[in-house]
C-alpha cells in the first residue's frame, strides 16, 4: 500500500488556517505520494486565482515548495525524471499554461532531476465533473517508453483517479517505480494510517513537526 506524507511550506499565516490531511492509502501502482495541504482555506484561493489570474508565478512557487517536500519526506531511491498529470486541451487554452508543467519544471531543476513530457491526455476537463465522473477517470496514454524511477506532479488530488491512472499507462510504457507529490488533497474523507489522529489545524499539526521546521514561502495568505 503506498503512503502519504504531509508537509507545510506556506507563511505562518496561512499555516495556521491550512488544514494538514494525515496519511492515506489505495494509491493503485504509487509507491509513495506527498501531499503538502488540505484543498481548503488559502491554499484553495492561491490555486483557483492562480489558474484564473493566468498567476504561472505562483505555480512556480509551489514547485519549490513540492521541491522542498521531497527533498524532506521523500522514501526510497532518487527518481530518473518528473513528469505531470498533463492538464485537458480545454483548460490549458483558458490558462494559456500548464500548471504541472510548470511545477514539473521547477521541481525537477530545484532536484536536479530530467523533466520529461510522458503523458499525452484525452477526453475533457475534470472541472465541474461530480465525484462518480471524476472516479470514471480521464484518458491518459504515454509517449513512448518510460525508462527508471518517475516522480508523477499534480496539483489537486480529487479521487486519486487521474494519478493512479497516470501511474498504470507510465508502468506499462516500462517505468520501475512511480511516486506522486502534489500541492493539495480535495478527498472528503481521508484514511489514517497506524490509527493517529489528524491535527485539526495546520498549526496544530507543524507542532507535531518541531524537529523538523516547515520551508517557508509567501504564497498566499
Amino acid at each position: 500500500r503506498s503512503s502519504v506524507h504531509v508537509v507545510s511550506c506556506l507563511c505562518d499565516g496561512c499555516l495556521t488556517r491550512s488544514h494538514a490531511v494525515g496519511a492515506v492509502g489505495g494509491f493503485a501502482g504509487l509507491e509513495q505520494v506527498i501531499v503538502l495541504f488540505h484543498y481548503g482555506g488559502p491554499v484553495q484561493r492561491a490555486i483557483v486565482a492562480a489558474k484564473h489570474g493566468a498567476r504561472q508565478d505562483v505555480f512556480r512557487a509551489f514547485g519549490r515548495l513540492l521541491a522542498d517536500a521531497h527533498r524532506s519526506d521523500a522514501a526510497g531511491p532518487r527518481p530518473d525524471l518528473v513528469t505531470w498529470v498533463p492538464a485537458s486541451r480545454q483548460g490549458r487554452s483558458a490558462r494559456g499554461f500548464d500548471q504541472g508543467r510548470l511545477m514539473a519544471r521547477t521541481l525537477g531543476r530545484e532536484l536536479g532531476v530530467p523533466v520529461q513530457r510522458v503523458l499525452r491526455r484525452g477526453g475533457g476537463t475534470q472541472h465541474g465533473r461530480d465525484r462518480n465522473q471524476r472516479l470514471s477517470g480521464v484518458t491518459l496514454r504515454a509517449r513512448g517508453p518510460v525508462p527508471g524511477r518517475v516522480l508523477l506532479v499534480d496539483d489537486v488530488i480529487t479521487t486519486g483517479t487521474s494519478m493512479v491512472t497516470a501511474a498504470g499507462v507510465m508502468r506499462t510504457a516500462g517505468a520501475t517505480t512511480v511516486a506522486g507529490i502534489a500541492v493539495a488533497w480535495a478527498a472528503s474523507t481521508v484514511e489514517l494510517s497506524a490509527g493517529r489522529p489528524l491535527p485539526a489545524s495546520g498549526s496544530e499539526w507543524a507542532a507535531t513537526r518541531a524537529d523538523r521546521p516547515p520551508a517557508r514561502a509567501r504564497v498566499a495568505g
